[in-house]
């Protein structure tokens, strides 16, 4: 997804785009004791979309020396194996929702309003996933993606970061072969008027009087000769 595409680019320009998860750069330093926020909008062609849930984990740290700084993994992620040189990668997302899930990494999941916008409200600075566990009946999840506060971009640093991925709708269920109240098999149909007989007995009535009627052809024959 472009926008997606943008946030993590927008990450990697804020806090990394190195090839090492230690690279460091010479660069005013964000304010570290400030807290921020990530707002999510869930949208579908202009239309906000409530329902479902939203998970955060937060991944990275910022890592200060002197006037240079760079992302490393928390504690909860420092096993992981990965690496941070590609923020903008979907495997990465993926990849590290699925190692939180391996190991019993707990998320701060929310359910999302009917307004479709769920903001996380005094998150301190770091490296974000953000993952949907559950979506509207309507649509697909979306993929995780990383975001980062604060943010740059170019000139400032931003500390309320916002998040507005598009959603996919599900086909349409197909018809059911048989559809609601009518009999699965062609040309059979059982009139529901209010008579309460047993479908059983009816048909015995009708093997019974069959029988009888065929007692009486052969009696007749016999009686011509």
């Amino acid at each position: 997804m472009k926008l997606l595409k943008r946030l993590a680019a927008l990450a990697a320009a804020a806090l990394f785009t190195g090839a090492a998860a230690t690279t460091a750069y010479a660069r005013e330093v964000p304010d570290l004791t400030r807290e921020g926020s990530i707002s999510v909008t869930m949208t579908c062609d202009g239309a906000r979309i409530g329902e479902g849930t939203l998970s955060l984990y937060r991944v990275g740290d910022i890592m200060e020396n002197d006037s240079d700084y760079s992302f490393v993994f928390t504690e909860a992620f420092a096993a992981c194996g990965f690496t941070l040189d590609d923020l903008e990668s979907d495997k990465l997302a993926q990849d590290l929702v699925r190692y939180a899930k391996n190991h019993g990494i707990e998320p701060d999941t929310r359910t999302i309003p009917h307004s479709g916008q769920l903001v996380y409200e005094g998150v301190e600075p770091g490296l974000y996933l953000v993952e949907q566990k559950e979506a509207n009946v309507e649509f697909y999840p979306i993929d995780p993606f990383l975001i980062s506060v604060p943010m740059y971009d170019g000139e400032e640093y931003i500390y309320n970061v916002e998040a507005a991925p598009k959603l996919e709708m599900q086909s349409a269920p197909k018809d059911d072969d048989t559809p609601p109240g009518k009999p699965p098999f062609p040309g059979l149909h059982i009139p529901q008027t209010g008579d309460a007989t047993p479908l059983a007995l009816l048909v015995g009535v009708l093997v019974v009087a069959g029988a009888g009627l065929a007692v009486l052809l052969v009696a007749r024959r016999r009686g011509r000769r």
